[in-house]
């Protein structure tokens, strides 16, 4: 197992961490006992429940690049292959635990409390790791125990029964029980992934520990602005998984985001690739990325985002991009869904006081503007 060691007085910023101006720097800010913040940029490891090793090859090779964040799952079916790549990196001296920021996720058939703490351990087990500096809750979803995937075709194809789907109290319940990872010292931080702005600002008011990221989709054609900003405004890291779209395995009709036109003339400008130009359009406003390679010049290629900036009307014409498409569409979750106008989904502290209505962006209206 990697044993965490003494942590020393912490020295300047290394450069996988956030270097833009201070006042960018404080919404990057993640309480660790380990690394000071969470990097800007990372390394995705699904790989559509394909070929651990060579994933566990890639994660070798991102040690050597410079990635620090790992973004790991026990659903991608590959952590067992991951842990020993995080074990031969610190052998031969490539880095040690402290350096790095490794999280995982729960995934929804463990998502009953009394699942949790197994299921962390399971993670921890397969990674050979004694804390997790970020664990997160994969989907606002519950499953039942027996759930399971039955395929790693397009995609992954699932055999499930829901339990609930965005339920205020199921998903309460179970980030209670992820609290307890935090006291048990499983775990030093803990987040969230596909959470809406209701979904997370019922979290916020019902939880102990608030998340310290929020992992949801985010590229150019889907900036999800409001959420991106109220995520930074609460101190939560907004992470984007998919940041350069699909490269690989996509849905019949699905366009190719670094092939658009407008993504491509800015890398000529720029000198740099059409991903770069995305994934840098992603850590200038403020948010984490973690885009995924098996390839080592691509690897390299993709954390090459850190000391350079697009100009405002480079950042202009991506934002122009927003069309709300999503790659990442699912059939257990609806991202569509509204609320039905009964439930309370004001921002924390803002409470119902009388009929009024849901807006657009799924918060509660009443007669006040509140």
């Amino acid at each position: 197992r990697i044993h965490s060691k003494p942590h020393p007085t912490p020295k300047a910023r290394p450069l996988h961490s956030f270097r833009e101006s201070d006042t960018q720097r404080n919404t990057m800010s993640t309480s660790t006992r380990s690394m000071n913040t969470m990097p800007l940029v990372g390394f995705g490891t699904f790989n559509e429940f394909q070929d651990a090793e060579k994933v566990a090859d890639a994660v070798r090779t991102a040690i050597k690049s410079g990635y620090r964040l790992f973004d790991c799952a026990r659903a991608y079916g590959n952590e067992k292959e991951i842990g020993k790549a995080f074990h031969a990196a610190i052998a031969e001296g490539d880095i040690t635990r402290d350096q790095l920021y490794i999280c995982s996720k729960l995934w929804m058939n463990d998502a009953a409390p009394e699942d949790v703490e197994p299921a962390c351990r399971k993670s921890l087990e397969d990674l050979g790791l004694d804390y997790l500096d970020a664990y997160l809750m994969h989907w606002p979803v519950q499953w039942t125990k027996d759930s399971s995937r039955d395929s790693p075709e397009l995609g992954g194809q699932f055999k499930f029964t829901t339990v609930h789907e965005g339920d205020r109290a199921g998903i309460a319940a179970t980030y209670s029980a992820m609290e307890k990872l935090v006291d048990a010292g499983l775990v030093r931080n803990l987040g969230v992934s596909n959470f809406d702005l209701r979904l997370l600002g019922n979290l916020i008011a019902d939880c102990r520990l608030k998340p310290k990221c929020n992992e949801v989709e985010l590229h150019p054609y889907l900036a999800q602005t409001e959420l991106v900003e109220y995520c930074k405004s609460m101190g939560i890291q907004p992470i984007a998984y998919s940041p350069l779209g699909k490269i690989g395995y996509r849905n019949p009709g699905d366009p190719v985001l670094i092939e658009d036109p407008v993504i491509v003339k800015i890398a000529e400008e720029t000198g740099r690739a059409p991903g770069q130009v995305v994934l840098r359009w992603g850590v200038q406003r403020g948010t984490s990325v973690v885009p995924k390679s098996l390839t080592p010049s691509r690897i390299a290629s993709n954390r090459e985002v850190l000391d350079w900036a697009l100009n405002t009307e480079h950042m202009t014409l991506l934002n122009a991009l927003d069309r709300g498409f999503r790659f990442v569409r699912v059939p257990w979750f609806d991202f569509d869904a509204k609320p039905p106008p009964t439930v309370n989904t004001a921002p924390p502290g803002q409470a119902l006081i009388k009929q009024g209505v849901v807006d657009e962006h799924g918060f509660y209206r009443n007669n006040f503007g509140r």
